[in-house]
């Protein structure tokens, strides 16, 4: 498991199949499909028949120091049933359905921490999706891929403990910035924050100066430019 180099500031978490599993363990469909399903047969039927919470996860969450927030794919998390056990230990809840974006893409963990107003290096994300993690990767977050609770819980605790470099959260994201704008006029075909983290992170052996100015920046981007063209 790498870790960030920044202080993380919040949890953001999948909800099916990592705080919410089907009572029966032989299925394997979509949580939220099933729940439409039993809507449309009984609009009040016994949620806790076909669900079970994962009670210790969402009490380990509680007891930590950072808000966690969730980001779903529906609107399973929006039964009565359920809704007010969440808000106990949830400070928000985000819906893929409603932003319009797909979990398997970078730009929806973008779009989640512009809604929470925390860059992308200062989120801890959590999915039992493995293509959900690459995603969330790619947008700059530490991912963590649920297996169980025990290997979450670990992971977690470790993440939170890495010690942060002070000062980085804040130039890392002014050089992401920057390589941004530098590729909308030299590049723009690439001009995406998942490809300007990628080049930031390659760029590292450029050494402190890199991030101290506009103009370093500029051209070490040019040499990497450069060289991509030639290999």
């Amino acid at each position: 498991m790498i870790y960030s180099k920044v202080m993380i500031q919040a949890i953001v978490t999948d909800f099916s199949r990592v705080l919410l599993f089907p009572a029966d363990t032989s299925y394997t469909d979509s949580l939220n499909a099933l729940n439409r399903k039993l809507e449309e047969e009984n609009p009040n039927y016994d949620f806790w028949h076909y669900f079970k919470l994962n009670d210790e996860l969402l009490g380990f969450y509680g007891s930590l120091s950072v808000p966690i927030y969730l980001f779903t794919s529906d609107a399973i998390q929006e039964h009565p049933a359920i809704r007010d056990i969440l808000a106990v230990k949830i400070k928000k809840v985000i819906s893929a359905k409603v932003l319009g974006v797909n979990k398997t893409d970078a730009d929806a963990y973008v779009a989640v921490a512009e809604q929470l107003q925390i860059i992308p290096e200062q989120l801890l994300y959590v999915d039992d999706a493995p293509e959900n993690i690459s995603a969330a990767r790619n947008a700059g977050y530490t991912a963590i891929l649920y297996q169980s609770n025990q290997e979450t819980i670990s992971a977690v605790d470790a993440a939170l403990k890495a010690a942060p470099n002070s000062g980085m959260d804040k130039q890392r994201e002014e050089d992401i910035q920057k390589i941004l704008r530098y590729l909308q006029i030299h590049d723009p075909q690439n001009a995406n924050r998942e490809y300007a983290i990628q080049y930031l992170d390659s760029m590292e052996g450029f050494g402190s100066e890199l991030a101290r100015s506009d103009e370093s920046l500029a051209e070490a981007i040019k040499k990497s430019l450069d060289n991509k063209k030639n290999d």
